[in-house]
């Protein structure tokens, strides 16, 4: 926790159609008189509606900041007390693992998965979060209650998805697919 008081729910991504991130926005309207707070940092095609959509409902909780480098995204995200990693509920979505679950499970934050498939999958495996309905709003606003009124299980959380990341680093997948590519090569030459 910040030493503010305030628990912060971060998303560090594309500001897209495809995040389903209309749930941030219900969930803020919902918890807008309780400490917590909403950082938005990123760019893409709806920037401007959200940043319309904050202005026109009065969402003070909720900050939306441009992107920074890659080499500041770290600080960012360890900056927040849990993490935010949304899609929208679309069967095509099912099999995307968005880079954002790895990178809340590497800085021991836990997420909170808003996603169907492999993403709900592999946080409930690991335990490093919550899973969510995608898209639901009070289901989200819910979650973070629960995470920011009991810190010592959401420290359990975010050490339990640090843990979970080790397995998940990309150098050790690309090891995993070099060895496979020679298995294959040496058993076919």
């Amino acid at each position: 926790m910040r030493r503010d008081g305030i628990f912060t729910l971060g998303y560090v991504g594309n500001l897209g159609i495809a995040q389903g991130l209309g749930a941030l926005f219900d969930a803020a309207r919902l918890l807008r008189d309780e400490p917590i707070g909403f950082l938005v940092m990123g760019a893409g095609p709806l920037t401007e509606t959200f940043r319309a959509r904050i202005a026109h409902e009065g969402l003070e909780n909720i900050t939306l900041r441009p992107p920074v480098p890659t080499s500041e995204v770290g600080a960012v995200l360890e900056s927040c007390d849990a993490l935010l990693v949304p899609l929208r509920a679309h069967a095509v979505l099912e099999s995307f693992v968005p880079s954002k679950l790895y990178d809340a499970m590497a800085v021991g934050r836990p997420a909170i998965v808003a996603a169907p498939g492999e993403p709900a999958a592999l946080i409930q495996e690991s335990g490093g979060g919550v899973v969510i309905p995608p898209e639901d709003g009070p289901a989200l606003a819910a979650a973070i209650r629960a995470l920011a009124a009991d810190r010592v299980a959401a420290a359990s959380m975010g050490a339990a998805g640090r843990r979970a990341a080790a397995g998940h680093a990309r150098s050790l997948q690309v090891e995993r697919l070099e060895s496979v590519l020679m298995t294959a090569a040496g058993t076919k030459g």
